[in-house]
């Protein structure tokens, strides 16, 4: 029966060269800036609405459902409006939108959000009707790829959430449609719900394992209507360039769709920082959304699924991306990391050679596309796997993942049962001919061909610079926005722009960069900490065109060089057959006007070339 859980670790730490960080500084976690809302201790009028949970998990356990369902989520719509509300700190020139929610049972809530985008200057909070326990402030800087947008608060039966912004704006768009609902009244799941049995991480058993923990995460999945807990693990690629690559079970969110994938919650460091259990529930740092990349199978696959996470791991999280191998001569000893019932993180030992086999077997089978694994009681405890277990990453003694977890029976009250993990080695290209069923196009892009892989983490003294733009090539006077996609732990930031106004900055992405001279003009970043720094110049990067009016024209057309004409210049006019057309040339200041000869009407190429620089414009001519 599928459960929804489901030596010492040699790994290399890599230290980047080079690092292109796939995805803005927009897309950076679920962050959460901290803070505290304006008013918080305050009351004033505000709308309450009664959210009654119609639905329990115990209605549909016997359904068959798999993974574990540990709760449901409900329609709803909830957003700021112009009218409704608002309270207005004039002195502050801020606007507060409050809503209070009243729910008929205590339990965790995950608010699920269609629309979010709160504005340049939009700060969201949740806290409960006590005020003593607050989430956010969430911000521009914890929007993901999508438009959706997901966070867990906290246990209440009242919950109140707080928009605040400057009094003027109105570049805001939030819209919560779902709320969701963890039923802890009917099953235990979340902090503290796991088997006595199983073993902290920062327990003995896992010192060896303190960098390649930090790549698994608990995931709280949404499929549809209904919620699950399962596990997972960031996974390097062959470039090596901190992809987020997410490796998981394909029966965790079967059949999710694309808008549910943007809500999915990946929660990492989510750990006790001891051995023994904590009395409190310990901090998590989390990732909102990912998408599907490739899957294989329940059952009759390897049960795998890849997804690519929505937002870059921040370096604060300190995520490490586990290394593979597909190789099948595996090691006799090794782990799995996992998260069972949702709960804190745990280890599980093995020290018996995982057999080959298909889904449930007992018998080997070298072409099966599963590994049987059975436990080890070791000095903390008895590692099993749980509900919440389901896609955790089985580990060889070298710390290279080797599969992801199908199911199986073992549990507290069975420790001698087996657990099937999904193979690596059969999840690589044996479950389809298509890139959408195949682990080997997105992990080894350049076709390296290699058959593993060691994991790679940050360090701390690694920074690595680089940066973005809108779009780099733009007329006279047209303004650019700089984003950096630097990584590590960067404090300070250095811009120098050639040609431009300002030539300097120091700001992190900085905006409205002006150019006002023909050219291909320099970039260079440097980003610094206390430690070390790192320096990307990208030459010619920016290339401004003249600006050329009128287009279209009637024979006469001007071309402004902004601040200054370049002493060496040849201007061109071409027919599209490559002919030369004549035309009479005159300057002015800083523009050069062109009379061209009788024509006829089409289109034309006009050529602006200096000694470094050479620029293409399309010219329409009519009569």
């Amino acid at each position: 029966m599928m459960k929804n859980r489901s030596c010492q670790a040699l790994y290399t730490f890599v230290t980047l060269l080079t690092f292109l960080l796939l995805i803005s500084s927009s897309i950076t976690s679920q962050i959460q800036e901290g803070g505290m809302p304006m008013l918080l201790h305050e009351d004033f009028p505000v709308k309450t609405i009664t959210i009654q949970y119609e639905k329990s998990v115990k209605d549909f356990q016997g359904n068959n459902q798999f993974p574990l369902l540990i709760g449901h989520t409900q329609a709803v719509l909830i957003q700021p409006n112009e009218i409704e509300n608002w309270h207005y700190l004039d002195a502050a020139q801020t606007k507060i939108w409050r809503i209070h929610l009243k729910f008929n049972s205590v339990s965790k809530h995950i608010l699920y959000f269609s629309q979010f985008y709160p504005g340049e200057n939009g700060r969201l909070f949740a806290f409960d009707k006590n005020r003593m326990k607050v989430i956010g402030a969430f911000t521009k800087r914890s929007k993901s790829l999508s438009n959706e947008f997901a966070f867990e608060t906290m246990e209440t039966s009242e919950l109140i959430i707080q928009f605040e912004t400057s009094s003027t704006s109105n570049d805001y768009q939030i819209i919560i449609n779902e709320i969701g609902f963890i039923d802890t009244d009917e099953i235990n799941t979340g902090f503290g719900s796991s088997g006595a049995c199983e073993v902290n991480i920062n327990c003995a058993e896992g010192d060896a394992w303190k960098y390649i923990k930090q790549g698994v995460a608990r995931v709280l999945v949404k499929n549809g209507s209904s919620l699950f807990y399962c596990t997972g693990t960031l996974i390097n690629n062959t470039l090596r360039n901190y992809s987020p690559y997410f490796l998981t079970a394909n029966h965790c969110g079967e059949g999710a769709s694309i808008s549910d994938y943007n809500q999915w919650i990946f929660d990492f460091n989510y750990e006790g920082e001891f051995c023994p259990d904590p009395s409190t529930e310990p901090n998590k740092q989390s990732i909102v959304g990912a998408s599907l990349k490739a899957s294989g199978a329940t059952y009759s696959g390897s049960d795998f699924k890849l997804l690519l996470l929505n937002q870059s791991v921040p370096a604060d999280f300190m995520p490490f991306f586990n290394g593979w191998t597909r190789d099948e001569s595996i090691s006799q000893t090794g782990v799995g990391i996992h998260h069972p019932q949702g709960d804190i993180k745990k280890i599980s030992t093995y020290t018996e050679i995982p057999i080959s086999t298909d889904y449930d077997g007992n018998t080997a089978n070298m072409a099966g596309k599963y590994w049987k694994t059975v436990w080890t009681e070791t000095p903390g405890g008895y590692g099993v796997t749980e509900g919440g277990s389901s896609g955790s990453p089985l580990f060889n003694a070298s710390g290279q993942i080797i599969g992801s977890l199908t199911g199986g029976k073992s549990d507290c009250s069975a420790l001698n049962e087996a657990d099937y993990y999904g193979k690596f080695s059969k999840s690589w290209t044996d479950n389809g001919s298509s890139e959408a069923f195949q682990l080997q196009p997105w992990l080894d892009p350049n076709n390296s061909g290699i058959g593993g892989l060691e994991g790679m983490g940050i360090d701390d003294s690694l920074l690595v610079a680089d940066f973005t733009v809108d779009f780099n090539e733009i007329n006279i006077n047209q303004h650019i926005n700089f984003e950096n996609i630097a990584f590590g732990r960067i404090t300070k930031y250095e811009w120098f722009f050639e040609g431009a106004i300002p030539a300097v900055s120091n700001e992190p992405n900085p905006k409205n960069v002006t150019y006002s001279s023909f050219g291909d003009f320099d970039v260079k970043l440097i980003v610094s900490n206390n430690f070390t720094a790192d320096t990307i110049e990208k030459h010619d990067f920016i290339r401004v065109k003249p600006f050329l009016y009128p287009n279209p024209c009637r024979g006469t057309v001007i071309i402004n060089f902004g601040i200054e004409i370049p002493e060496e210049i040849n201007i061109q006019l071409t027919d599209l057959t490559g002919r030369n057309v004549s035309f009479i040339e005159k300057t002015e200041g800083t523009k050069i006007i062109l009379s061209i000869d009788p024509i006829n009407t089409g289109l034309y190429i006009l050529s602006v070339k200096t000694t470094d620089s050479e620029k293409n414009i399309k010219l329409l001519i009519i009569k």
